[in-house]
């Protein structure tokens, strides 16, 4: 894991319920969820090619909506303990950052903007 990737995005396509993404930490440092189809949800994040700890790894994540998705945000530490509501509208999208330090044993999640027009990103 070199950290010396500078690719802008990593574009993923969610169709289905309960569905497993993998998001390269050291590939990519925009990683861009398409929800396809109504209700497709994500029940598992995997982050491959974390940094070793001691190295801070940051990425961004937007996520574009049909409708009625959810977001199991595994290993991911939000302030104050809540896991933010998600934007869920047709045509819109929420961007987020996420940041780790540890190896990817946690990440410490932030919101960047929500309810933006996702054609725009």
């Amino acid at each position: 894991s070199s950290g010396s990737s500078d690719e802008y995005s990593n574009s993923i396509n969610v169709s289905g319920a309960s569905s497993t993404v993998t998001l390269d930490i050291d590939a990519y440092k925009a990683h861009v969820i398409n929800f396809n189809q109504a209700g497709a949800s994500i029940s598992t994040i995997n982050y491959s090619n974390v940094s070793s700890s001691g190295t801070i790894n940051t990425f961004i994540v937007i996520v574009k909506y049909i409708q009625g998705h959810s977001i199991n945000w595994n290993n991911v530490i939000w302030s104050g303990g809540t896991t933010p509501i998600l934007t869920n509208v047709n045509g819109r999208a929420d961007v987020f950052s996420f940041t780790t330090y540890n190896g990817g044993t946690s990440f410490i999640g932030s919101i960047i903007a929500q309810n933006l027009v996702s054609s725009s990103l």
